[in-house]
């Protein structure tokens, strides 16, 4: 984030090889989200880094993952 890229790394699933941000991107989680995501924790520190919510949700819907989670009012 320190780059201006919106980053769900802390709350994907690993496995892909941090793709992304070693190309010095955002993390889109394409691998859908953790087990145990803090989505509060992750919005509040996009939000902080300048992010809008439209921002971070056009991040979330990208892959479709954390649709599940949206609907639960984890990002509100």
């Amino acid at each position: 984030m320190e780059l201006m890229e919106p980053c769900l790394g802390p709350v994907t699933r690993a496995g892909c090889d941090s793709w992304c941000p070693n190309s010095r991107a955002g993390c889109w989680g394409c691998r859908g989200p953790a087990d145990e995501p803090n989505m509060e924790q992750m919005k509040k520190i996009m939000e902080e880094y300048g992010f809008s919510e439209e921002t971070i949700l056009d991040r979330l819907e990208c892959f479709g993952g954390f649709s599940s989670l949206m609907g639960k009012g984890n990002t509100k």
